[in-house]
């Protein structure tokens, strides 16, 4: 889903029918992704209920290979936002046969 489909979806729904434009829906869906990004970058998670958490992780340096001379290219060490699904969200996803 494209940040366009999302608002369009969104504007469409029953709870935000003609209560507020796709532009102010659309500055709302930015401010909200900015926030998350930047609970990320300061202290390192975002958790909302029942979705599941977003961390900040480290990933270790390594040496890697380019594919194209065989020669090892040192990649240095980074961070990097992971994500672990509620159980719940993981259960709505994978409903167990009764």
């Amino acid at each position: 889903m494209t940040k366009a489909e999302l608002i369009e979806h969104i504007h469409g729904s029953k709870e935000f029918r003609g209560a507020i434009s796709k532009k102010m829906l659309g500055m709302l869906v930015d401010a909200v992704f900015a926030e998350i990004e930047r609970a990320i970058r300061k202290e390192g998670k975002f958790a909302y209920p029942n979705f599941g958490t977003f961390l900040r992780r480290r990933r270790a340096g390594r040496v890697g290979r380019n594919p194209k001379t065989q020669e090892k290219v040192k990649i240095p060490p980074r961070l990097i936002v992971g994500f672990r699904a509620h159980q719940g969200f993981r259960d709505r996803l994978n409903p167990r046969a009764r």
